[in-house]
């Protein structure tokens, strides 16, 4: 039989070792999580793929709003930010003069609420008849001089990429495929992938991709095509505050990578 004495040291040993375990199960936790390569966005410098306009598309509803999501940008290290309303005839109307007024407005009201950051007018154009007519036309918002962000079908791969891209390119103009990672067919045409790199395309990754914002098979997307070398661009393509923790959470699943937003259009 134990003696009272030794029963008192055995239930102090388990106490001892259950208390061990609960601290090296949770300091094997903390290891396990990523730590975060950047600390803010200031690496990129300009974010180039946003629709902070008030009211004329899905992003922003109203100046306030779009002022709480250009502090928040300015405070996670951004120099710059090029935002670039939606054109899709049929569903976002809009044109090259409305988002360059839009935008004035928004700088006027950054200055007198003492925001310090610059915002300049781009555009996100849907792939369609309505965007080759506007190339001909020569009536383009680009980011910086001659880069054009352009967007296809979530859902389906158009018959014409190749021509869309050649009209882009016979244009005059580089350009840039908004969010690769999101397109649903892209996982079928991976050969795509480097087909645009030859046919002169900037792939742009979303960076809320990385941290699920869009759903596992984009983050699992972004994450492999970032491994492999095979983005250009980031940007936030921020639409409302609600998104303000997808982006901070990106952070922590961002790999250190040479991406040339501030190369392409931060200051000389």
């Amino acid at each position: 039989m134990f003696s009272g004495t030794s029963i008192t040291i055995q239930y102090k040993y388990v106490d001892y070792i259950t208390c061990l375990t609960k601290v090296l199960r949770k300091f094997l936790s903390k290891s396990n999580k990523k730590s975060p390569n950047y600390q803010n966005y200031e690496f990129l410098q300009v974010d180039l793929h946003s629709h902070l306009v008030p009211g004329i598309d899905d992003g922003s509803d109203g100046m306030d709003e779009t002022i709480e999501m250009c502090q928040f940008m300015a405070d996670l290290g951004f120099k710059k930010m090029i935002t670039t309303p939606h054109i899709h005839k049929g569903l976002f109307d809009n044109n090259s003069e409305d988002i360059k007024r839009g935008v004035d407005a928004v700088r006027i009201e950054l200055r007198n609420r003492g925001v310090v950051i610059e915002i300049q007018a781009a555009c996100e154009y849907y792939a369609d008849e309505f965007f080759l007519e506007l190339l001909k036309r020569r009536d383009i918002l680009t980011l910086g001089e001659k880069h054009l962000l352009f967007e296809l079908s979530m859902w389906s791969l158009p018959s014409d990429v190749h021509a869309v891209v050649f009209a882009i390119r016979t244009a005059g103009y580089i350009p840039v495929i908004a969010h690769l990672e999101r397109y649903r067919w892209l996982p079928q045409r991976m050969e795509l992938v480097d087909q645009f790199e030859t046919w002169g395309v900037l792939r742009q990754l979303n960076l809320g991709s990385l941290s699920g914002a869009y759903g596992p098979e984009a983050a699992n997307l972004a994450s492999d095509l970032l491994n492999r070398g095979k983005y250009e661009l980031a940007a936030s393509d921020l639409h409302r505050p609600f998104q303000f923790p997808m982006l901070q959470e990106a952070l922590r699943h961002l790999p250190v990578y040479p991406f040339q937003n501030a190369e392409l259009f931060g200051e000389p």
